[in-house]
């Protein structure tokens, strides 16, 4: 059986290039879905809006049904505070992002300025990664075992 680990790359910048490429994401108390705050029109194929979750195009989600992968399922991932800002643009290979936030939190990129629906249209359709748990865990008291507990793995 072979193992996948989704690791993702490092931005430029820091936490500020962090929350240029991923945004984050909340969850909608009602609906359960993800609702996302970021930077526009640009997204990557896959992006990690927050500790657990996980975010794909479109065209990511079809390529990975067609590969033959398992152990996971899509939810629709709501456009929900969209920026337009094309940080694309600015040179990544500067020590520092063009701009900075006034607050100076990274956050702020999106957080501090305008939802545009417009931009928020011209992003392909977006969906939450759901992976599969793969594996359940099972602790028993066991007094022959030397730390008092076994740990089972099925």
């Amino acid at each position: 059986m072979q193992f996948f680990t989704i690791k993702q790359c490092e931005p430029p910048w820091g936490d500020y290039g962090d929350a240029l490429l991923n945004g984050q994401a909340n969850r909608d108390d009602v609906t359960g879905l993800l609702q996302l705050q970021r930077t526009g029109p640009f997204i990557p194929p896959i992006s990690f809006p927050g500790v657990g979750k996980i975010v794909v195009t479109d065209d990511f989600r079809v390529q990975l049904e067609a590969s033959g992968l398992i152990g996971f399922s899509f939810r629709p991932a709501v456009k929900h505070h969209i920026v337009n800002l094309d940080w694309r643009k600015w040179n990544k290979y500067a020590q520092e992002p063009k701009i900075y936030p006034r607050s100076g939190e990274p956050e702020d990129y999106f957080l501090a300025r305008k939802h545009y629906a417009k931009i928020a249209d011209e992003m392909p359709v977006l969906w939450e990664l759901v992976v599969a748990q793969s594996a359940h865990v099972f602790r028993e008291k066991d007094s022959t075992s030397p730390t008092g507990v076994v740990i089972y793995f099925q």
